[in-house]
């Protein structure tokens, strides 16, 4: 199985309180800040459950930066949501800001930031590339009981990345990371095993793996166990049992299956077709930042699709799921109002933004009717 970017972890919709009872808005800005900028390998907590994205490539940053501010402004005590917002501010390239608060990280002795600037400087993001400080900051994290730095200083020892090959070491890195990780350290053995990337390509070892973490209540795993049902790839298809999964994986938090099961309730694939309950589905990944959703519940609107048509509200959800960089939404903005159709004026100067926008971020659908439109390169 092809592994997914985006990568997910439990979460829930009430938080425990620190120090004091927030507003309803710091509430929902620590519950967004903890799923867009959370990492799932430090979410393992009384105070928080973490969120999705392993690496900063995977954060949103144009919607956690803002709720990290405020969630941080609001809790300025609460040290998960200053690492969150630093991880955020990476993503969005913003580092002359992230810096001061992963050095203040790393000189507290603190395991998260010294594994976040050393990717900085093996990469030289906001530093100048560094291989020696990134492997010194590395180790420290690993020795200090980091999980994650386990994990990336045994791939380095298979690949031989800035130090000879040592399959020994990189197997003993990884057994002790699984034993001070938990499920999300066996949902990425599993991935790893999947992807053959740090490990030997072994898909039921990547199957025993994703079970384990299942087990254990991952949402992530359980969430590609739910694809692996879906498309038959490891296990001869069963959409009841994919289904399953699904169901489980969103209780469980994940956005990216209340999104799945939505696209299965829409159409009626392997489920009695209700498309009420897809519509809330999509609301609900929504509501945490998860923009494919966004937009098809925009559709949805816009077309009275299963739920009452409400054209300026659809119309709103899709040009914030594209502005944001979501493909989907771009090109069926662009074709809306190219079409200007369920009492859409048309509008070409729309259309045209919308498909160049979709054709730039490599749709190529997208580029296909600009160039129909005369407007292609």
């Amino acid at each position: 199985m092809r592994p997914l970017r985006i990568r997910l972890v439990a979460a829930v919709c009430a938080f425990v309180a620190e120090s004091v009872s927030p507003s309803l808005g710091e509430t929902i800005a620590a519950r967004q800040c903890d799923l867009l900028a959370g990492n799932p390998a430090y979410g393992a907590s009384s105070q928080s459950v973490g969120g999705w994205a392993y690496s900063e490539a995977d954060i949103d940053s144009a919607l956690a930066v803002p709720a990290c501010r405020r969630a941080f402004s609001a809790s300025p005590n609460t040290k998960r949501f200053e690492y969150q917002l630093a991880r955020a501010l990476v993503a969005g390239k913003k580092y002359e800001e992230a810096l001061p608060i992963i050095r203040k990280g790393d000189g507290a002795g603190e395991a998260r930031y010294k594994l976040l600037l050393a990717q900085l400087y093996t990469q030289g993001r906001g530093v100048e590339a560094d291989a020696e400080t990134s492997w010194r900051l590395l180790t420290e994290a690993a020795e200090s009981g980091d999980g994650l730095a386990m994990f990336a200083l045994g791939c380095k020892y298979v690949l031989g990345a800035g130090v000879e090959k040592d399959e020994r070491r990189s197997r003993q890195l990884f057994e002790k990371a699984i034993e001070v990780g938990g499920s999300w350290a066996r949902e990425v053995m599993g991935e790893n095993y999947d992807s053959g990337v740090c490990l030997p390509k072994d898909q039921e070892e990547a199957l025993r793996f994703y079970e384990s973490a299942a087990d254990m209540n991952d949402a992530v795993a359980t969430f590609r166990l739910g694809r692996i049902y879906e498309l038959g790839e490891l296990r001869p298809k069963d959409m009841s049992l994919a289904i399953r999964y699904y169901e489980r994986a969103a209780s469980l938090g994940s956005p990216v299956a209340m999104e799945q099961l939505g696209d299965l309730y829409r159409k009626g694939d392997g489920v009695a077709q209700n498309k009420a309950k897809a519509a809330d589905l999509y609301k609900r990944a929504a509501e945490v930042g998860y923009r494919v959703a966004e937009a098809n519940l925009g559709v949805m609107k816009i077309m009275g699709d299963g739920v009452r048509q409400e054209v300026d509200r659809g119309l709103e959800l899709l040009k914030r799921s594209a502005e944001r960089g979501q493909k989907t939404a771009m090109l069926s903005l662009a074709v809306i109002y190219r079409d200007g159709r369920y009492g859409v004026a048309r509008d070409l100067y729309q259309a045209l933004r919308w498909f160049k926008a979709a054709a730039d971020a490599g749709d190529a659908q997208a580029a296909k009717e600009l160039r129909a439109l005369g407007a292609g390169r």
